[in-house]
């Protein structure tokens, strides 16, 4: 299936690859509990670790765990955990 193009960049936003790969994934329907296991594994793994071994160039290690915290809250009220 062919991407849709953003024209500043000449790539699909990541809005826009997210909303691809869950309703018309290749796959089919398992795309969809893939991505969200994926995204809370991850995010669990940043919340609980410390800041500072998160820090990536420009982005504080404090606001990457800060999206990681909300990140895991928001798929855990979804799954009811």
């Amino acid at each position: 299936m062919p991407r849709k193009k953003v024209e500043t960049t000449g790539r699909e936003s990541n809005e826009a690859l997210v909303a691809r790969l869950m309703a018309r994934p290749q796959s089919g329907p398992i795309m969809q509990v893939f991505v969200i296991e994926a995204l809370r594994r991850y995010a669990e793994q940043c919340a609980d670790a410390d800041p500072a071994k998160l820090a990536a160039g420009p982005i504080s290690g404090h606001v990457w765990k800060r999206c990681a915290v909300e990140l895991k809250g928001e798929i855990d009220r979804h799954l009811g955990e």
